[in-house]
């Protein structure tokens, strides 16, 4: 599924985040409260009830939803069935996407951190690392772009992988924006989707060579 380069960098590309994920994990274990970078970051970016950037916010975080990156999962696998018609191809982003999730849900219940405070005004007072948005949309964004370098056109693998990028970076900003997570928070996020999605991506690649 990926060529020999990419091959070649993903073993140290994955080891990179989970080594960020552990540490993250760690660090932030069954914390109450914020750190000095954490709490400053969060009120900077911090958009009150009634501001217009809230309300932005509000929608961009809508598209990185669980649902959403469940139904995006699915739609990558329609995409990777029209243009490949191999199921086990198809499979990659339900799988990897899912399994992302499922490690994201796993590390909430171990490290046990506290929202922030300001997360009690859209009703939110579950744990808060690592960002269930963020490990989606990262997931999918990821999985979006192993695919599109393995069997997508040619001349749109460098624009659409710029959206994927985008679209992740502007979910786990309008956690921030929200006041619903801190910044480890969407950063142990992208670190969950990007290091299970590439490790799926590496073991789909070494079945083939087998």
């Amino acid at each position: 599924m990926l060529g020999p380069r990419v091959r070649r960098v993903l073993p140290g590309l994955i080891a990179v985040e989970v080594l960020l994920m552990v540490v993250l994990s760690l660090l932030l274990w069954h914390a109450t409260r914020a750190d000095a970078v954490d709490g400053a970051i969060g009120r900077a970016v911090y958009a009150r009830p009634g501001l217009a950037v809230r309300s932005i916010a509000t929608a961009v975080t809508l598209v990185g939803s669980p649902v959403a990156a469940a139904v995006g999962a699915f739609g990558l696998a329609a995409v990777a069935w029209v243009r490949s018609r191999e199921a086990a191809l198809c499979l990659f982003a339900p799988l990897a996407i899912g399994a992302a999730a499922l490690v994201e849900k796993m590390l909430k219940v171990l490290v046990g951190r506290a929202r922030p405070s300001t997360a009690i005004l859209v009703h939110l007072q579950d744990r808060s690392f690592p960002s269930g948005h963020a490990t989606g949309s990262t997931a999918l964004a990821t999985a979006a772009v192993v695919l599109l370098w393995a069997i997508g056109p040619r001349h749109l693998r460098l624009p659409l992988t710029v959206v994927a990028v985008a679209y992740a970076a502007a979910v786990a900003a309008s956690r921030l924006v929200l006041g619903v997570h801190y910044l480890t928070d969407v950063i142990g996020g992208a670190a969950v989707g990007t290091a299970v999605v590439l490790a799926a991506a590496s073991a789909w690649t070494v079945g083939e060579r087998s």
